[in-house]
C-alpha cells in the first residue's frame, strides 16, 4: 500500500488552501448555509461542497477566481484540448479570459506570465511534443525540443550533465507535471503520476447548490445562522494588488458574530479577542518540496 494520494481542490490560485482545505473544512459546524467570503480559487468551497456538512454555499471573491471556477465545474475544460498560450495572448487575454489569468501566469498570481523570455520556446516545443495526437508527430516534435534546448543552453550559458538524454526526460516530465497539475484541478482529476483521466474525484453533480456573488465583503448580505469562513489577505503579505484595513476587517468579524453567526478567519495572528481553533504547517510557495513552512492558524472570535 503506498501513501495516500492528496486530493486537490479549487483552481490554481496565489494563496490557494487546497493543501489544508481538509483540514478547515473539518474545523467548521455543519448548517445549512456556508459563505466562502474571500473564496480565491474556492479550494474551500470544493472541499465543503463535496463534505455534505451545508446545505447550499455562497461563493463570494472580488476577483475572477471563483468565474474560474464556475467554468470548471460547468464541464467548460477538456485537458486534451488545451492548446498553448503565448507571452503576447497572456498579456492580451488575462483580464478577460481567467483560465489564462491564473493557470498560465507564474505561481498562479494573475499578473506575470509562466515563463521567462528564454525558456518560453523551449517550454513550447516540449508542451507540442506531449500533446501531438500521434506517435509519428511526437517523434517529429521532439527534434524541434532537442533544437530549442540546444539553442536555451547557448544563449543562456547553461549546460546539461553527460547523461543528456536523461536530464531531457526529466526536463520534460517536469513541465508535463507542472502543466498537469493545473489543468487537472480545474477539471476534476485527482493528480497521479500518470495523469489517470479515469481516477476522477466525486462527481461534481454534488457542487449545484452554489451561488456565487463578486462583492466587496462589507456589501454582503449574512445569511441568518450561516457558517462565514473568511482568508483575507494576510497582514503583513503582498502581491494581492489591493489596499486592505485589516482593523476594519476585524470588527466587520466581531458585527457577524454578534449578529449570531459563527466567524471563522485563516491567519497567521489575530486581535486578541480571537481565538485559536487550530493551527497546522503549510508550505507557502511554489515548490511543495523546497519552500518554507509556515503556520497556518484558524480563529474565531473568543
Amino acid at each position: 500500500m503506498g501513501n495516500k494520494k492528496r486530493r486537490t481542490y479549487g483552481c490554481p490560485y496565489k494563496g490557494s488552501k487546497s493543501s489544508i482545505a481538509e483540514w478547515v473544512v473539518d474545523h467548521l459546524p455543519a448548517a445549512d448555509v456556508l459563505l466562502d467570503v474571500f473564496a480565491g480559487g474556492c479550494a474551500i468551497t470544493h472541499c465543503a461542497a463535496l463534505s455534505g456538512k451545508f446545505k447550499k454555499i455562497i461563493v463570494n471573491d472580488i476577483g475572477s477566481g471563483p468565474e474560474l471556477f464556475r467554468r470548471a465545474i460547468n464541464g467548460e475544460y477538456d485537458a486534451d484540448k488545451m492548446k498553448w498560450v503565448s507571452r503576447e495572448e497572456f498579456f492580451e487575454k488575462k483580464e478577460s479570459d481567467p483560465f489564462i489569468k491564473y493557470v498560465w501566469s507564474f505561481g498562479n498570481n494573475g499578473k506575470d506570465y509562466m515563463y521567462s523570455k528564454e525558456i518560453e520556446p523551449y517550454k513550447k516545443a516540449v508542451f507540442e511534443m506531449l500533446t501531438a495526437p500521434t506517435v509519428d508527430e511526437r517523434r517529429l516534435k521532439y527534434h524541434e525540443v532537442i533544437r530549442q534546448l540546444d539553442n536555451y543552453l547557448r544563449t543562456t550559458g547553461k549546460s546539461l550533465p553527460s547523461a543528456r538524454p536523461n536530464e531531457l526526460k526529466e526536463m520534460m516530465y517536469s513541465l508535463q507535471m507542472e502543466r498537469g497539475k493545473k489543468i487537472t484541478s480545474l477539471i476534476g482529476i485527482e493528480q497521479s503520476k500518470e495523469f489517470d483521466r479515469n481516477n476522477r474525484i466525486t462527481s461534481l453533480d454534488s457542487i449545484s447548490n452554489i451561488d456565487f456573488s463578486n462583492l466587496d465583503y462589507r456589501q454582503l448580505v449574512i445569511p441568518e445562522g450561516a457558517v462565514v469562513y473568511c482568508d483575507p489577505p494576510y497582514e503583513g503579505t503582498y502581491g494581492y494588488g489591493m489596499e486592505f484595513d485589516h482593523a476594519e476587517f476585524w470588527d466587520w468579524c466581531r458585527t457577524v458574530a454578534s449578529n449570531g453567526n459563527k466567524v471563522f478567519v485563516s491567519e497567521y495572528n489575530a486581535p486578541g479577542d480571537f481565538k485559536c481553533v487550530d493551527e497546522i504547517k503549510k508550505r507557502v510557495k511554489i515548490n511543495d518540496k523546497t519552500s518554507p513552512l509556515r503556520t497556518e492558524k484558524l480563529f474565531t472570535p473568543a
